[in-house]
């Protein structure tokens, strides 16, 4: 896998861990997230904004979920990021 692949990859990793910690503790302030994530806080303000585009598009909760086909909106959020 080259570098420009894992990136995205490595993103959308992250981006589905995030939702999960919210899940399992929705009171977790954005610098919070950042600091158990080891990335900026405008890193994770990108990645709460994806959640959100996604929350709110046609997809469904497996292909969020989803590591092998993720929806169009994450792959286009992916590609854009």
């Amino acid at each position: 896998m080259t570098e420009s692949n894992a990136k995205p990859i490595r993103r959308l990793v992250r981006v589905l861990r995030v939702a999960q910690v919210r899940k399992d503790d929705p009171g977790l302030t954005g610098l919070q997230l950042a600091m158990k994530f080891g990335v900026s806080l405008r890193t994770i303000r990108r990645d709460l904004e994806l959640l959100e585009e996604v929350s709110h598009s046609d997809s469904t909760d497996i292909e969020v979920l989803s590591l092998t086909e993720p929806s169009s909106a994450v792959r286009q959020s992916i590609r854009s990021g």
